[in-house]
């Protein structure tokens, strides 16, 4: 990395010239390739140009999201995600699950690198929270993408209110809040700007949605109000 500084991406993905998907494949005999190609990826970041370049950092100004990939292992995450923050796409929605079998390069070649998928992840499912250098960059991961899809579906084409109806069964740690934020965010276009309320049974998951909903005021575009009483 001396001298020019330049580094040799295993693959870059660009939509009408942007460079916007950035993969690092590693070898099978590697011990423990997710990590390295993480390292690897995170090199590349750091990596700073001569007076002659601008550096290979360059590279991730225009970044959508950054994958790193060894045989049917598969993950992806964005420019401030450490190790365990690069996840696997495990559902190709809309397509059928069942076609692809368990190879994870498939699924998320299917899902996340679908054309439409792709632009639509982009628009409405990244978030970057945070001032300065405490700045986050979120991609949705899979089973947000797909719930709050099929719930804008639900919403936009039932024909009675029992159709409209329905419940997400979220686990613990599978990004609830972000995942009612994303909805937020479609519900307001599809619906024409409607007023959003969230009930909760609980005043810590109050405190916790409210606080979700106001780090993410510019992505929906308007200042969240917690009730009082």
């Amino acid at each position: 990395v001396d001298g020019a500084q330049t580094i040799i991406p295993d693959i870059t993905l660009f939509v009408n010239g942007i460079p916007l998907i950035v993969i690092e494949c590693k070898a099978p005999d590697v011990t423990d390739p997710i990590h390295e190609g993480v390292n690897q990826l995170k090199r590349y970041m750091n990596t700073r140009g001569t007076q002659q370049s601008e550096g290979a950092s360059k590279l991730f100004n225009t970044n959508a999201f950054v994958i790193v990939s060894c045989r049917t292992q598969s993950k992806s995450g964005t420019i401030s995600s450490n190790l365990e923050h690069y996840l696997s796409w495990k559902d190709p929605y809309p397509k059928n699950l069942e076609e692809f079998g368990k190879d994870e390069q498939d699924i998320l070649v299917a899902g996340m690198l679908d054309k439409q998928n792709l632009l639509e992840i982009m628009r409405n499912f990244t978030i970057v929270m945070g001032t300065g250098r405490k700045r986050i960059k979120i991609v949705c991961r899979y089973q947000q993408y797909r719930a709050v899809k099929k719930t804008i579906e639900r919403i936009l084409h039932s024909k009675t209110i029992e159709e409209r109806n329905g419940v997400i069964w979220h686990t613990q740690g599978s990004g609830k809040s972000l995942s009612m934020v994303f909805y937020t965010h479609l519900l307001q276009q599809a619906l024409n700007s409607p007023t959003i309320v969230v009930l909760t049974d609980r005043n810590d998951l109050d405190d916790q949605l409210f606080g979700q909903f106001a780090k993410c005021e510019k992505f929906l575009r308007q200042t969240p109000i917690q009730a009082s009483d």
